[in-house]
């Protein structure tokens, strides 16, 4: 589904921060955010796709997003995720073995 967003007014101390592939990492995230001396109270904060694959806490790096109110865009590995999700749920492959060399989920 589609979803066209304007982002939020921007308070004149305020910054549009924008970070992407992040792909699992949430610990480096959160060190890019303090680093960056990011502001939930003034900042709009954009990820710009790859939130999940590759690190160790795909999971944590969603919650963290959520937690933050990010804005997100769709990158191919989360798309390649949800994708992965709807054949497990409608049971075309099975979730206890690990994806085939060809599936998606392995694109680097």
């Amino acid at each position: 589904m589609l979803s066209i967003r304007t982002l939020p007014t921007i308070p004149p101390q305020g910054r549009i921060i924008f970070v992407g592939d992040i792909h699992g990492c949430v610990d480096e995230f959160n060190h890019l955010l303090h680093e960056a001396r990011y502001n939930m109270a003034t900042d709009v904060l954009v990820l710009v796709g790859d939130l999940v694959n590759k690190g160790y806490d795909s999971v944590g790096v969603v919650r963290r997003a959520m937690q933050l109110k990010a804005h997100c865009v769709l990158g191919n590995h989360d798309a390649a995720l949800i994708a992965r999700a709807d054949h497990i749920r409608d049971g075309e492959i099975d979730p206890t073995q690990p994806p085939h060399k060809d599936d998606p989920m392995t694109a680097t």
